[in-house]
């Protein structure tokens, strides 16, 4: 059975409710809240919705088209946060 990611998700926020202190889980909150009050998320992607066509470099520095990507097969993105 694979399990669904809002399953996971539940799990770990359950973790963080009885492993967090109060006042860190109140940060967290409130912070959460902020964002939601502020109305960033109206902009933001859905499910279902479509990506903006792009082209980025690969790690060759080559240019890679999500639109040529996308005519050839499902396309799958992932973004990693760093200092790099």
């Amino acid at each position: 059975m694979v399990e669904r990611l809002s399953d996971k998700l539940a799990a770990v926020r359950e973790e963080f409710t009885r492993m967090a202190l109060q006042s860190v889980q109140d940060t967290m909150n409130n912070s959460a809240q902020l964002l939601k009050d502020s109305g960033i998320l109206d902009n933001a992607k859905h499910v279902g919705d479509r990506a903006p066509d792009f082209v980025l470099k690969n790690v060759q520095g080559v240019p890679v088209d999500s639109t040529k990507l996308r005519k050839a097969k499902r396309l799958v993105i992932c973004f990693y946060r760093g200092g790099w």
